[in-house]
């Protein structure tokens, strides 16, 4: 049983483009990422999502930060000790680390 604030709107695609909308932005990435990932998505297809919306010019200046944000999480331009783990993701940070910078999670 899902607990998560997001609550499909027409289908997946559009349920995670409007995750980061300003009025929606009390949703935590966290979340946002354990829902698709609890729904089939692997952290590879939001990735790949975040470039499409990077495209789709749907996004205020705030909204588009919020998703620039979300996806430099996704893809690891950050700490990797501060990286959100999707369950099927190696919980030891040196094996996360290996698997993020080598950028395994797009396989």
């Amino acid at each position: 049983m899902d607990t998560y604030k997001i609550k499909i709107t027409q289908d997946l695609k559009k349920t995670f483009e409007e995750c980061f909308k300003n009025e929606n932005i009390s949703i935590s990435y966290e979340e946002i990422m354990l829902f698709f990932f609890n729904h089939g998505w692997s952290r590879f297809m939001m990735f790949k999502e975040c470039i499409l919306l990077f495209q789709s010019n749907s996004y205020t200046e705030s909204e588009l930060d919020n998703l620039i944000e979300f996806y430099v999480d996704i893809i690891g331009n950050c700490l990797v000790g501060e990286m959100i783990k999707l369950p099927n993701e190696p919980q030891d940070l040196n094996e996360f680390n290996y698997y993020i910078r080598n950028e395994l999670w797009k396989k």
